[in-house]
């Protein structure tokens, strides 16, 4: 009777009346950490740790936990402490200068986190294999992010001799290669993961990308401009366009390109009569000098020079500085055929712009491009934003904002005189692959010119590679 009363006592207390042990919190902490639910996990371990304050395994998942939240000065705090209450004789000790070393290397002390790596490959003499190699592949992602792709392939080739059916160690090199512009042996790796691991993400990924990088691309596209200006008849200035380009990419270093933009213009804002119609053709190619520098070149000439001018010229450098920032800067030279109502002596121009690009990942960036250009008498200046956005390889998002503070016309070489102005634009691109070859890009817009005019525009581009 007494235990019949005391069984039925129990089955009327609530769940939570015995409550997870220390080790049982630590457990479910970790697993939810793993699982992707960081701040729930760092909870659980919170409580853990409450209850168990000397645990240093506690704190090791805990200290993980913070450092996978970015929050980084607790998380070393806790590996600190782990360090100084273990010795060389817990695996809990190296995990936890690991994870020191780790942090190091997120804050960008690239070079002291290497020092980190390298002193506990020396000191832990009988590291377990697993423990070995993560260390390594520390190591080489950190040579990556210095940007120093072929010491850091070394690196990996030297690990993938001694694992050769590794995929971890197959798809860094992949990326590596995919990052420095060597497309086919990047497939070549990705493949050899793939076989071992079919079902790898990281690897049907990058297939994903390499898919979409094909040698021959070709474009043809359609565009309209309608501006809120109108001619001394009442006609609107309306603009229609229509390119078609070729790129194609030689070797791995060296990629060219063709462009042909063939333009008519209705009228201009002063005259009622008269339409303008132009050809200009662009031809140009991109260099990769090193993993880390391109030089690319392009030169457009005007078959009328009606609308667009006569010729122009440019040379673009880039240089990689680190994985996260590239430098840029383009010297642009412009003439353009005199005409008699122009009150210019001639019409030369000069530009220059530098750019940075700050890379959040290889599919979301940042591009800032300012512009000075001159014709020998006057400045004008301008500034573009560029904002890249890849959803996936077949769906890509571009923005574009852009400001200039000088002087414009409407038609390059007709009687418009130049004026002052500022001028603002928005524009959207967003291209959808079909499948690896096949893809259309649509492209609306809008420019307002302060005190003078405001166009809408809208384009439409198909994409065919092979």
């Amino acid at each position: 009777m007494r235990n019949a009363v005391l069984f039925s006592v129990l089955m009327l207390l609530p769940l939570n009346t015995f409550a997870a042990s220390p080790l049982e919190l630590m457990n479910e902490g970790r697993m939810k950490l793993y699982r992707g639910d960081i701040a729930e996990g760092i909870s659980v371990l919170e409580e853990a740790r409450r209850l168990d304050s000397g645990n240093l395994y506690i704190k090791y998942n805990l200290a993980k936990g913070y450092s996978w939240d970015n929050r980084w000065d607790r998380a070393l705090k806790l590996y600190s402490e782990i360090v100084a209450a273990s010795g060389p004789a817990e695996q809990v000790y190296w995990d936890a200068r690991f994870g020191i070393a780790q942090i190091t290397s997120w804050e960008k002390k690239y070079d002291e986190a290497l020092q980190m790596y390298y002193e506990i490959l020396r000191l832990y003499k009988n590291a377990p294999k697993g423990f070995k190699l993560d260390i390594n592949l520390a190591i080489g992602d950190i040579l990556s992010w210095k940007t120093d792709y072929d010491e850091s392939v070394r690196h990996f080739k030297a690990l993938l001799k001694e694992d050769p059916d590794n995929p971890v160690i197959l798809n860094r090199i992949s990326k590596i290669y995919l990052w420095g512009g060597e497309y086919s042996i990047s497939r070549e790796f990705t493949e050899r993961a793939l076989k071992l691991d079919p079902d790898d993400s990281a690897s049907l990924e990058r297939k994903r990308v390499l898919d979409q990088i094909k040698p021959f691309t070709v474009m043809a596209g359609y565009d309209y401009t309608w501006y809120d200006v109108s001619n001394s008849g009442g006609n609107n200035v309306q603009v229609q366009r229509a390119v078609q380009g070729l790129t194609w990419q030689y070797s791995t270093p060296l990629r060219f390109f063709a462009f042909a933009d063939e333009v008519f213009q209705n009228t201009n804002d002063v005259e009622q009569d008269g339409s303008y119609y132009d050809v200009s053709c662009a031809l140009g190619a991109a260099y990769r000098i090193n993993p880390l520098t391109y030089l690319s070149g392009r030169t457009d000439f005007s078959a009328k020079a009606e609308i667009y001018p006569r010729f122009s010229g440019e040379m673009t450098l880039t240089r990689k500085v680190t994985s996260n920032i590239d430098l840029m800067g383009t010297y642009k030279y412009t003439y353009d055929r005199l005409h008699d109502a122009q009150e210019l002596d001639d019409k030369h121009y000069h530009l220059l712009s530098p750019g940075i690009v700050f890379y959040y990942s290889r599919f979301i960036y940042n591009r800032i491009q300012f512009y000075v250009e001159t014709d020998t008498r006057d400045l004008f200046y301008s500034v573009m934003l560029n904002q890249y956005l890849a959803l996936n390889p077949e769906n890509i998002i571009q923005f574009y904002l852009f400001l200039s503070q000088g002087r414009s016309y409407l038609v390059y070489s007709d009687s418009t005189v130049f004026r002052e102005t500022t001028t603002y634009s928005a524009s959207i691109a967003y291209t959808h692959f079909f499948n690896s070859s096949v893809g259309i890009e649509f492209t609306p817009g809008i420019t307002a010119s302060v005190g003078n005019y405001s166009n809408y525009h809208a384009g439409i581009n198909f994409i065919l590679k092979w």
